[in-house]
């Protein structure tokens, strides 16, 4: 969840709304328990036999990350986001990490520019979609900037195909919303599809892969796809 001033707030829904993003996250309908499955595998395969830092932008209430890192061993934790209500929650949420915790109220691209620490893992979730094309990139080159040697960014969110334009994608969204999504009532569809429509500008695939690695990432990794949901591995 981000800020992007030039458009239309984009964390509005989740910042005035929270409930009907609780209610997706609760129903599943954008595979929150299949990414913290595949963030756990990762945090195994990549990261279990050291302590790491983390620092995660767009972090919400940190319900599905926290899962996942209290399985490793996280000594410091950073965590950004729009929503004063979702930080709430992410305080009670990451109590599990028994670890030094952070969470700024800020925007997610002032907050990676201006970081100076370096962290083992980034991680972005469904955040990154809501900035235009160039903010994307810049948010990439300083991921790669503030990462240790060996790290890496986890990064889900939904893309585009790739010869699909934002046209064709945010109807397909909105169609496969309002047919999937049953326990939404109307207002509540009718406010998630004003918020897609005015604040979402998903990339492809393609897009994020070619740009991993003209900032310097080493290689990329699809680790799953849900639909229009993705999640990937750059490693440094």
């Amino acid at each position: 969840m981000s800020k992007n001033e030039e458009f239309h707030n984009p964390v509005e829904i989740f910042c005035n709304e929270w409930s009907i993003y609780n209610k997706v996250i609760v129903n599943n309908y954008m595979y929150h328990v299949e990414i913290d499955a595949i963030l756990t595998e990762l945090l195994h395969r990549q990261y279990a036999k050291r302590p790491i830092s983390v620092i995660e932008f767009g972090c919400g209430d940190a319900s599905c990350s926290a899962k996942a890192l209290s399985t490793s061993q996280v000594e410091r934790y950073l965590g950004y986001d729009w929503s004063e209500t979702a930080l709430a929650g992410a305080s009670n949420n990451l109590s599990v990490l028994n670890s030094e915790i952070n969470l700024i109220c800020g925007d997610l691209l002032e907050g990676v520019s201006t970081t100076t620490k370096a962290y083992d893992l980034v991680l972005i979730m469904y955040a990154l979609h809501h900035l235009q094309t160039n903010d994307k990139l810049k948010f990439f080159q300083h991921c790669q900037r503030i990462l240790n040697q060996g790290g890496g960014l986890f990064f889900v969110d939904v893309m585009r195909e790739d010869q699909q334009n934002r046209d064709d994608y945010i109807h397909a969204y909105i169609s496969y919303m309002t047919d999937h999504w049953l326990a939404l009532n109307k207002e509540e569809k009718n406010t998630l599809s004003k918020h897609i429509g005015e604040n979402d500008f998903p990339e492809t695939a393609s897009w994020y892969r070619e740009t991993s690695k003209q900032v310097g990432f080493s290689s990329a990794e699809k680790l799953g796809q849900h639909t229009l949901h993705q999640a990937w591995y750059f490693s440094n």
